[in-house]
């Protein structure tokens, strides 16, 4: 196993009880001294010296200098992940935080330029979907001519019942 491992393994079960933790601690003391006396003594690959007996040897002002304690790292809950979407800015949301469509974004951004049906003078449709054209053919430019047309015979009749008209 890795070292990384090991230190995992160590601190689950130096969480389930004080005693496990003092004992894991008080090795792990034991094991830091002997690694600096090793570090200390330079063994050579033969190993004249045996890292038992260097640990008797080195003097507590070498551990003091080499074995200061690491800072203590403070583990903290973990910053909150931005989710996916849109940003909530203020022009494309309503008060209670509901985002608005492109029309509702499109109607309130300008009101001067907004379309407006030729028919009614409404605003959010136009003229081929105006409620109120079939209410009034007149307002049809197809109905119009037809009108035109109809005015136009009607008139003709009329002429031609006057006999002296020029």
């Amino acid at each position: 196993m890795h070292a990384q491992q090991e230190t995992r393994i160590l601190v689950d079960l130096a969480e389930e009880s004080d005693e496990i933790y003092k004992f894991i601690i008080s090795e792990l003391s034991h094991t830091r001294m002997s690694a600096i006396a090793m570090k200390k003594s330079n063994l050579s690959v033969n190993g004249e010296i045996s890292p038992l007996e260097s640990i008797h040897n080195v003097d507590q002002n070498d551990l003091s200098e080499e074995g200061s304690e690491p800072p203590q790292a403070t583990i903290r809950n973990p910053r909150p992940s931005h989710t996916k979407g849109r940003k909530k800015d203020g022009e494309r949301t309503t008060q209670n935080c509901r985002f608005k469509s492109g029309l509702e974004q499109s109607l309130t951004k300008s009101l001067v330029k907004r379309r407006s049906c030729h028919v009614c003078d409404g605003h959010g449709h136009n003229r081929r979907t105006c409620k109120k054209r079939n209410e009034n053919p007149l307002t049809d430019l197809h109905s119009c001519t037809i009108c035109t047309a109809r005015i136009a015979m009607l008139f003709a009749r009329i002429l031609e019942t006057i006999p002296n008209a020029v």
